[in-house]
């Protein structure tokens, strides 16, 4: 009769039927049998996964038995379950029987480990005899999961580690089956279809990236290597350029304690080279370009194109569709191929669904395989493609945003402004990858101007309409110039250069002039006549209005065009002040623009008129008006950001009237209106406003509230001087409150907006917030510091 008899060491149940087996093991298994290799001393950054993930292998936790780490090459997933591993080893009661390890070494073709050979290593490493190994994978198995079950009912428990598979197939054979024994894996893919709790690794921090550098080079040199320490700006440049990588990060140190004459500052222009980045990020058997290289490898010629075309975008992420019009495929296919990119950790989730990024060692990567394969690629074509979904997209959303109800993509205005908002990066960036396709640039600007403009986003208008004019010059389009040119007057006028605004108006009208477009000549006499306003310059200012008028009639007169010259006219009036003559005009636009039921011109004119109501004298008239000329915007062509702000308006009026009640229900009903219609420039101003008036009612926290959200909505829509202003105004009623810490933070913060602001009126309001700044120090019991702000506030004086 056949039997089995196991003896000595650790029982496996009934394993191997049909012959006799005797299985000597030794009394411990430690963890140097498993192979687990040293963990690195220099680890940073990763305290609080390493946490999460230790504390889930703990055996008094229910439920995780399995943990996926995965995440892009060279992102630290080994070093991360090394240092786990060697962690729960010290817990002696955790994992008595030791740790199996295993680097399966997926990506690598030459090197890859199958599950066959990896259980034969693990039995051997349990002390199961070469000879009563089943020659078959599944049967290995089954005697794999008998084993660790047995160890683990004898107070023997394992861990297992397997890092580097491939994918879920790879490593599906090898994990523990018992109930009891845990495991960690590590992959490049995300292992979805794997029953495991999936942990996914980002890049490093900055300040923990530079404490990479900084260990490292102690490590190696002692601490006496400074360079990290007493140069902590080119360290962190040092740490960007690597992308926050571990393992560009660790060469990049191993370079640096090669040498240690070669100063930080001197790697960072050695890593600033993009084409040359890659070269020198590598040390030994160690390469960034050599890593990206075992992921690419595994990619079919399909995935691999999308992957090198998905780096053609100049933005810093894209959306779904325009990886289709880029790859020129469908959206399903593109969103597809997309996903699986991102399970392969070679793009990444953007910052919102059905968007897609690279990090910027892998777009450098991409690039140089684009190039490789350009030509079978046809990066040329795919590019077309891309701007052109750019820029039709753009000009839809611009005809959305101007209340054209045109069929397109965008079914409301604020659809269109979403978009917009999310593709900024990506439509400033092709103007300037575009720079050998002018007519594109120029159309892009146009489209987008508009909008750079509500979001106050003014250096990046100013530096797209200059290239916009450069691309137009080189390619001898004289419209483009003169409307390129038209635009960046506007955008200099903005940030207050009166004198550069004029010039550049001056400009486009000599070029339009010549170019015999009368429309496009008209508009620019307009924007040289409000860079005239600007300057105060009043007497030119009119002249060129009317210079804006004589063109354009000679053109072909109409009520649409009189609602425009009216329109302008008006503003112009209201920017003198002249209140009654502006009321005036602006009337008599509006009428000219229901005359000719042009929705856009009636939009105009009753958006000038609701905000130039604002200089009105007669609250109460202006209240009449205001109710009525609502009434008609809204039935030409309802628009809830016009709504928005002649509510705002009312509030404005009410509160000028004194009657307080009245003011604050007026604007809790604008702040809505507001929100409502994605307004968020005025939304900001709404609050401000509610907020002054809070605090005169004596209702501080309700002001500190509004003045807090005012200030980060105009510095994320650009309007850094006021984001300035009301950080000002929050540290004033802090103040007051006698909460003078906060009031210090909240003045510094002021400073610091002021500081990046390019408006002219910056450098004023920064001197009277250092006085308030020393007057909060002061209070606080600080004079040094209160003393110091002063000096600042003397020295500030002296130089205005």
């Amino acid at each position: 009769m056949q039997h089995n008899e196991i003896s000595g060491g650790q029982f496996f149940n009934a394993v191997i039927q049909g012959r006799d087996i005797v299985i000597e093991s030794p009394q411990e298994i430690t963890p140097a049998l498993g192979g687990l290799p040293d963990r690195s001393v220099a680890f940073a950054g990763r305290d609080d996964v390493l946490r999460d993930v230790l504390a889930a292998l703990d055996p008094a936790t229910e439920g995780v038995l399995v943990q996926a780490v995965s995440g892009l090459a060279g992102v630290g997933k080994s070093e991360l379950v090394k240092q786990v591993a060697h962690a729960a080893l010290g817990n002696p009661d955790w994992f008595p029987g030791g740790v199996l390890f295993a680097d399966l070494s997926g990506q690598d073709p030459t090197r890859r480990l199958e599950p066959g050979q990896v259980l034969e290593g693990f039995l051997r490493s349990l002390a199961v005899p070469p000879a009563s190994i089943p020659p078959d994978l599944q049967d290995r198995v089954r005697l794999y999961t008998s084993v660790l079950a047995a160890y683990a009912t004898q107070d023997k428990r394992l861990l297992v580690v397997l890092d580097n598979a491939a994918d879920a197939a790879h490593v599906r054979p090898l994990l523990p089956t018992d109930g009891y024994t845990r495991a960690l894996v590590t992959s490049r893919r995300r292992m979805g279809g794997l029953d495991a709790r999936l942990v996914d690794l980002d890049v490093l921090t900055p300040e923990a990236s530079v404490d990479v550098l900084r260990d490292v080079l102690r490590l190696v040199g002692g601490q006496g290597d400074r360079r990290v320490d007493d140069h902590s700006r080119d360290a962190a440049t040092v740490a960007h350029l690597c992308g926050h990588l571990p393992l560009a990060l660790r060469i990049a140190a191993a370079l640096l304690a090669d040498d240690r004459t070669w100063s930080l500052a001197e790697m960072a222009v050695a890593l600033e080279d993009e084409r040359a980045r890659l070269d020198e990020l590598s040390y030994e058997d160690r390469a960034v370009r050599a890593a990206f290289d075992l992921s690419y490898d595994r990619l079919d010629a399909r995935h691999a194109r999308v992957f090198r075309l998905l780096a053609v975008n100049p933005g810093p992420e894209l959306s779904t569709p325009a990886a289709a019009r880029l790859a020129d495929v469908d959206e399903r296919t593109a969103r597809r191929i997309a996903t699986e990119l991102a399970r392969a950790h070679l793009i990444e989730h953007g910052t919102a669904s059905g968007r897609w990024r690279m990090h910027d060692l892998v777009r450098i990567y991409a690039v140089e395989q684009g190039e490789r394969n350009a030509e079978a690629d046809d990066r040329g074509a795919a590019l077309d493609r891309l701007l052109g979904h750019y820029l039709t997209t753009t000009q839809a959303a611009a005809r959305a945003l101007s209340g054209d109800h045109e069929a397109g993509p965008f079914a409301s205005r604020e659809g269109a402004m979403s978009w917009l908002d999310a593709e900024r990066p990506n439509l400033t960036a092709a103007v300037h990858a575009a720079d050998d396709r002018p007519e594109v640039v120029v159309a892009l600007v146009l489209a987008v101007d508009d909008y750079l403009g509500s979001r106050h986003r003014y250096p990046e208008w100013i530096s797209v309409a200059d290239a916009a004019v450069t691309a137009a010059r080189r390619s001898g389009d004289r419209l483009g110039e003169g409307r390129a040119l038209t635009s960046l007057a506007n955008a200099l006028r903005e940030i207050h250069a009166v004198d550069q605004s004029i010039e550049t108006a001056r400009d486009a009208v000599a070029v339009l002039h010549a170019a015999n477009r009368p429309k496009e000549e008209s508009d620019a006499w307009s924007t040289l006549s409000f860079a005239f306003a600007a300057a105060r310059r009043f007497d030119e200012a009119t002249d060129a209005m009317h210079r804006s008028a004589v063109v354009l009639f000679e053109d072909a007169d109409s009520s649409a065009k009189a609602s425009q010259v009216g329109t302008d006219e008006g503003t112009l009036l209201d920017t003198m002040r002249k209140f009654d003559t502006a009321f005036k005009t602006y009337t008599e636009a509006m009428a000219a623009a229901r005359e000719s039921a042009d929705p856009k011109a009636a939009q105009r004119a009753g958006e000038e008129l609701t905000f130039g109501l604002t200089g009105e004298r007669s609250p109460e008239r202006a209240n009449e008006v205001l109710a009525r000329q609502m009434l008609e915007v809204e039935a030409v062509n309802s628009d809830p950001g016009l709504r928005a702000a002649a509510l705002h308006y009312r509030a404005q009026s009410l509160a000028r009237q004194g009657r307080l009640t009245e003011a604050v229900d007026a604007f809790d009903d604008a702040v809505s209106a507001m929100r409502h219609a994605d307004r968020f420039d005025g939304l900001a101003m709404a609050l401000t406003d509610r907020a002054f008036l809070m605090r005169s009612a004596g209702r501080s926290d309700e002001a500190l509230a509004d003045l807090g959200e005012a200030a980060e909505l105009f510095y994320d829509t650009g309007d850094l001087l006021r984001s300035g202003l009301a950080r000002n105004s929050l540290g004033t009623v802090l103040t007051g409150l006698g909460r003078h810490e906060e009031a210090i933070e909240a003045f510094r913060a002021a400073l610091d907006t002021f500081d990046q602001s390019s408006h002219r009126l910056g450098r004023t309001n920064r001197r009277a917030t250092l006085n308030n700044l020393a007057i909060a120090l002061d209070r606080a019991g600080r004079p040094n510091e209160a003393t110091e702000a002063r000096h600042q506030w003397s020295r500030f004086s002296s130089g205005l």
